[in-house]
């Protein structure tokens, strides 16, 4: 896994259309963790968030709460 993020990010870039909806494509939102441009189509679901426009640290700081959101609300649904 380790050597496959060194790989994609010797890459300015991907281009990534699926042909069917991808609800959140971890390849995409990987590549702009590390700070690719990244052409889709628009059966990325997750390209409809509010934060999918961020890039780079900015969106690795957002995916890392967004794990934490998650626990709370399971730990919410479990009262």
């Amino acid at each position: 896994y380790e050597s496959f993020l060194q790989t994609l990010s010797q890459y300015s870039g991907l281009a990534f259309h699926p042909s069917t909806p991808e609800t959140c494509c971890r390849l995409v939102l990987e590549a702009k963790m590390l700070g690719l441009n990244v052409e889709t189509n628009q059966l990325i679901g997750a390209s409809y968030e509010p934060w999918y426009n961020k890039n780079g640290l900015e969106l690795t700081n957002i995916m890392r709460g967004k794990k934490e959101d998650q626990l709370k609300i399971i730990r919410d649904v479990r009262r």
